[in-house]
């Protein structure tokens, strides 16, 4: 048990540091990203700054320079902008697995940590019922064995012999039918079980919605109490004000 828990502990703290590793990845992709467009579309006014400027006769002549002159730069942004999408997305649906692997793991921790020694104290008790009622029937078996072989040996009459074989029989079908009862019970738990790992599961956020409003009282609390504290100091520094002032006027009417 304690395994399980460091291993599901790691796995969380695997998680967490996962996912924060390629939040900060997808920042620093979508900034690269928006500089990549931003220099794309400076690419573009800069040619068109350049074709406006210049009569349509120099255009015809000039724009094929000026395309050699910028495709292989455009080129290379379209192809690092792709790029750039393509890790987004591949980082997106990472975050999204990891994500889905770390609830997961935390609702596993508790549901193994609330129910495994339950179900491992039922199992433990429907096994040790269920090899009585074996060993009962094996007894009874052989108590009718021998039952068989007195019979053959001492010469019982036949009705006795028939008698003796009815009550044993019934007892051995009492016998199998309580280990069948015996299984169906068996499988009624796994049921149960069944439905309340769902039912916990279902509670998880519940419970974890309700210790956040009992952290938050305690806050609020521990803020009411300081409060009372503070104005407690200032009653008794009050008191002590009023004291001396008493004392002084006392010791005045003496002296007068």
């Amino acid at each position: 048990m304690i395994l399980i828990n460091t291993k599901l502990e790691t796995l969380l703290t695997r998680c967490k540091e996962a996912i924060k590793a390629h939040q900060e990845k997808q920042v620093d992709l979508v900034t690269e990203r928006d500089d990549l467009i931003q220099k794309l579309n400076e690419k573009q006014q800069f040619i068109e700054s350049m074709m406006k400027d210049r009569n349509s006769e120099e255009a015809s002549a000039t724009s094929l320079e000026v395309k050699e002159h910028f495709n292989s730069d455009i080129t290379v942004l379209l192809h690092d902008k792709e790029r750039l999408q393509e890790e987004l997305e591949s980082t997106r649906l990472c975050i999204r697995q990891l994500e889905t692997d770390l609830e997961l793991a935390r609702k596993q921790q508790n549901i193994k940590t609330d129910f495994n020694d339950e179900i491992k104290h039922q199992q433990d008790e429907f096994k040790q019922k269920y090899e009585d009622l074996l060993t009962k029937f094996d007894e009874k078996t052989i108590e009718l064995e021998k039952l068989i072989n007195d019979k053959l040996n001492l010469e019982t009459s036949n009705k006795e012999f028939q008698n003796l074989m009815k009550n044993y029989q019934e007892e051995i079908l009492k016998d199998k039918q309580q280990i069948e009862q015996l299984n169906n019970e068996i499988g009624i738990l796994k049921d149960n079980l069944s439905k309340e790992n769902e039912q916990h599961l279902k509670s998880f956020d519940t419970l974890k919605t309700e210790y956040e409003n009992l952290t938050n009282e305690l806050h609020q609390t521990k803020q009411a109490k300081d409060n009372i504290q503070s104005l407690l100091d200032e009653t008794t520094q009050e008191r002590t004000i009023y004291k001396d002032k008493y004392q002084s006027i006392q010791q005045l009417e003496h002296t007068g």
